[in-house]
């Protein structure tokens, strides 16, 4: 026996909107304060790693000896959500 089952399709994308045209759909955008790097040369040895900036020193406490701390903007992303679509990509 033969059964018909009526299937009812909702289409998401013509629902969703257009692409915003702040961040052109990304949601995101490289973050101003450390140009995308996520990170910033450490204040404390100024990038060196170590101690009053001398290898012979021991390593910056500050920084744990990477030279670079994690960018306050961007908590180490790199990228900081658009504004206008809150992240998401589209328009409301």
């Amino acid at each position: 026996m033969l059964h018909e089952h009526n299937i009812s399709l909702s289409s998401e994308v013509s629902n969703a909107g257009t692409s915003c045209s702040a961040c052109s759909g990304r949601g995101t955008f490289s973050c101003p304060s450390c140009g995308g790097s996520g990170s910033h040369s450490c204040s404390s040895c100024g990038g060196s790693g170590y101690m009053d900036g001398d290898s012979s020193n021991a390593s910056c406490s500050f920084c744990g000896g990477d030279g670079k701390n994690n960018c306050s903007g961007c908590s180490g992303y790199g990228t900081i959500n658009c504004g206008r679509c809150n992240g998401s990509g589209w328009e409301s």
